[in-house]
């Protein structure tokens, strides 16, 4: 199976798996396995996060992150400490993302933060969702990571 789902609202987290056909797949191998956004991606990838909804990837740790704010989730990806195939994966995914979502251009992150090493966020604001992608590598871990967040906008103004 290439994805599941889980449904992320005030009220639950209510997961359900999807069985990967054709459009899960070539969502899956578009958006996170380094190929090109097409126009069928963009759309699946777009119909796939008007849920608002977040996406549990082979290859990634997902996890649902429950804060005073309320519910939300994430997926990482893990790399070599500052290796180039991390920052390449980053940039991956913000090209991808910009491509799909032109009208919602990927912003800076206006948090700071001290605990990694190095750290580079940019946020895409669809209008009731949100999506982060951030680079951060982490010296004590040994590790450099590429974290996906996908959150309903209610999360953002908390």
């Amino acid at each position: 199976m290439c994805l599941g789902l889980r449904h992320m609202s005030k009220e639950a987290s209510v997961r359900r798996q999807v069985r990967g056909g054709r459009g899960a797949a070539a969502l899956c191998a578009a958006i996170l396995l380094g190929q090109p956004a097409s126009a069928g991606s963009c759309a699946a990838l777009r119909d796939f996060i008007a849920g608002p909804a977040i996406a549990v990837l082979s290859g990634a740790t997902c996890r649902d992150a429950l804060t005073e704010t309320g519910a939300g989730g994430f997926c990482q990806w893990g790399y070599a400490y500052r290796s180039e195939a991390a920052r390449a994966g980053f940039a991956r995914q913000v090209a991808k993302l910009t491509e799909c979502f032109p009208d919602a251009a990927p912003q800076p992150s206006p948090h700071r933060v001290n605990h990694p090493d190095t750290h580079d966020v940019r946020l895409f604001d669809l209008g009731d969702t949100r999506i982060t992608i951030s680079l951060k590598d982490k010296a004590r871990l040994g590790k450099s990571f590429v974290f996906m967040q996908v959150a309903p906008a209610w999360l953002k103004a908390h």
